[in-house]
């Protein structure tokens, strides 16, 4: 899929699954891709104007990877036994267990599914420089990227 800027890390700190220590999770929020009609709802034509969530990715550019990497080093091309293929996703900085994206997105008060405005405040949002579109290749996740987008804070970060 085609990807415009802007486009923007999500994060949020969460307890690891299997041993409980704090640790930084990320996730790639687009408001504006050109994706294929597969993914269109005819019964839902808002949604092509929602900022979408990218899940399970499989292709990701090596500027963007790269910008992820320098902040959160345990974000990688991982197995996962639960999806029964690979994708980019977080690893526990304690123990190195995967932290799946199925935990973070897809159960209502996780980390990236935010379920009300307050929820939303608790995720950080920072810019990733994008100067042009480029091609991610994931899963979507439609209907939470708009509560974010409007409520999560900002973060600066540049690199250096």
């Amino acid at each position: 899929m085609k990807v415009y800027p802007p486009l923007y890390l999500m994060g949020r700190k969460i307890n690891c699954w299997r041993c409980d220590a704090k640790t930084s999770v990320v996730g790639i929020l687009a408001p504006a891709v050109d994706y294929p009609e597969e993914f269109k709802d005819p019964e839902y034509p808002d949604d092509e104007e929602e900022p979408l969530i990218f899940v399970s990715i499989d292709h990701i550019p090596a500027t963007i990877l790269s910008f992820i990497q320098a902040l959160v080093p345990g974000y990688k091309l991982q197995d996962s036994r639960t999806a029964g293929h690979e994708y980019y996703g977080n690893s526990c900085r304690a123990c190195g267990a995967l932290i799946g994206d199925h935990y973070i997105h897809s159960e209502p008060g996780g980390a990236f599914f935010p379920t009300n405005a307050e929820e939303a405040q608790r995720i950080y949002l920072t810019e990733i420089p994008l100067l042009e579109a480029d091609e991610i290749s994931a899963e979507l996740s439609i209907g939470r990227g708009g509560l974010i987008l409007d409520n999560a804070q900002r973060v600066v970060r540049k690199l250096e």
